[in-house]
């Protein structure tokens, strides 16, 4: 609201006048209103900020859970073992397999399956192939062999396979385990002067082992502190070494003789194997043994006559053949077969054969138009034949031949170091063995199968 209020000159038309416009405004009423409808501390304002922001944190904090439970259930399902199949309808027995397979600790480098880590580290190592068409029986009854033998107290074993597979796995880890009990009610009795016989030489497992921290522990599984068991120390505890398995991927993730030989079966393809394994533990070892289970039984030690022999030495058994063919000319022994499923001698000279077998795999396979015509047996003695070949290879032709199971009755396969397994007997003679076994009182209340035996 404003008036105008004009003044005029009194002293005629041209004059000239000053007016004064005021103009009053109501001020104070209207700042008042302005500040009291702008002020961002007014209770309703307030009210309507502090909604929204309760708002946005509910949303902010349902969503971190959210993403919370999604990550928790994500690992929760990367963690689980991959499984093809329903589990709902198998027995209980065949889940603690699967349980057992997955806490079984890896061998060397993340690589194999470690069954038992041995006592401490071992001189000599025992490679065993299991060929496809090894059944459960034989390859429990070789374990059975082996642990009761003399190299076991000295050796490492090795398994390669095809593929693992958990029934493989339990037979080995059983097998283990009931040696393990058999070795501590022996040296139980031993120490109480009992009587019972033992179904093998226990002495060599429990000698004074004043080397063995010299020697240091075992290559396989990760390294401890100590390796005692049961309160042994270092000079009174039992002596025995470690028992691993590995694929054949592992080993040969590339399948070197995939272009060669079609579906090689492992008694091909273990050459093929040999060189990764053999050549990562070429300083921890000074004898090398390979070993067929299913065509020989290893019940002694062959390597204690030649283990004094230079490394680049390799010993080869000839088989004997029963009948009217058997060579009997001592001069003729190097015309005799030689079976490539026991072949042994230092790390050198084992090493260097293996790998030339594997060359002249390759170079037989390239000869020959069908590439699953190729056979070990023919091609390793044609390899040994030829000398100039194996020039950096010391040949030694054992005077100790393998026989052959049907040539043997009865207990006598206790004398052999090794025997051949003929065809068409192998049950038999492995009830036999069997028998034999179980006929000592110790063995038969651990293992399970000799109660049917006792029957």
């Amino acid at each position: 609201m404003g008036f105008v209020r004009t003044t005029t000159s009194q002293g005629g038309d041209g004059g000239f006048g000053m007016g004064f416009l005021l103009v009053f405004f109501p001020g104070d009423e209207q700042d008042t209103r302005r500040r009291h409808k702008f002020n961002p501390f007014c209770s309703p304002l307030r009210r309507a900020l502090f909604g929204h922001l309760l708002v946005r944190a509910q949303t902010t904090a349902f969503i971190c859970l959210l993403l919370f439970f999604s990550a928790v259930l994500f690992f929760t399902v990367s963690t689980l073992p991959p499984s093809n199949h329903r589990i709902y309808g198998e027995p209980r027995r065949m889940l603690v397999d699967k349980t057992r397979e997955l806490r079984l600790p890896h061998a060397l480098q993340g690589m194999g399956t470690l069954y038992r880590r041995g006592t401490a580290a071992m001189t000599d190592i025992v490679v065993v192939h299991a060929a496809e068409s090894l059944s459960l029986n034989e390859l429990k009854l070789f374990i059975r062999l082996f642990l009761r033998s003399d190299v076991a107290s000295r050796s490492d074993l090795v398994f390669v396979f095809t593929a693992r597979k958990a029934s493989i796995d339990d037979v080995i880890l059983q097998e283990n385990d009931d040696f393990l009990k058999i070795l501590s009610q022996y040296r139980f009795n031993l120490k109480n002067d009992s009587q019972f016989p033992a179904s093998f030489d226990v002495s060599q497992f429990l000698k004074t082992n004043r080397k063995a921290k010299e020697r240091g522990e075992s290559i396989w599984g990760k390294r401890i502190k100590s390796n005692s068991v049961g309160g042994d120390t270092e000079l009174n505890r039992p002596s025995y070494g470690s028992v691993v398995g590995f694929e054949a991927e592992e080993l040969d993730p590339e399948n070197s003789l995939s272009g060669f030989v079609d579906h090689a079966p492992i008694s091909l393809r273990r050459w093929a194997c040999y060189p990764m394994l053999l050549g990562r533990v070429k300083r921890n070892f000074k004898h090398i043994m390979l070993f067929d289970p299913k065509a020989i039984w290893l019940i002694g030690d062959p390597l204690s006559r030649f283990r004094s022999h230079r490394p680049e030495s390799v010993i080869l058994n000839p088989t004997v053949h029963q009948g009217r063919h058997a060579k009997k000319s001592p001069s003729s022994t190097r015309s005799k077969p030689v079976h490539p499923g026991i072949i042994m001698g230092g790390s050198k000279g084992v090493r260097r054969l293996s790998n030339t077998m594997l060359i002249h795999i390759v170079n037989a396979a390239l000869q020959r138009r069908r590439k699953n015509s190729v056979s070990e047996l023919g091609v390793f003695n044609q390899l040994i034949e030829n000398e100039f070949i194996l020039n950096d290879v010391r040949l030694i032709m054992s005077d100790e031949p393998i026989v052959e199971s049907s040539s043997l009755s009865g207990s006598s396969y206790l004398n052999h170091s090794l025997v051949r397994r003929a065809v068409g007997d192998q049950d038999i003679v492995s009830a036999v063995v069997m028998k034999h076994i179980c006929s000592f009182p110790i063995d038969s209340l651990v293992h399970r199968d000799c109660y049917n035996m006792i029957q």
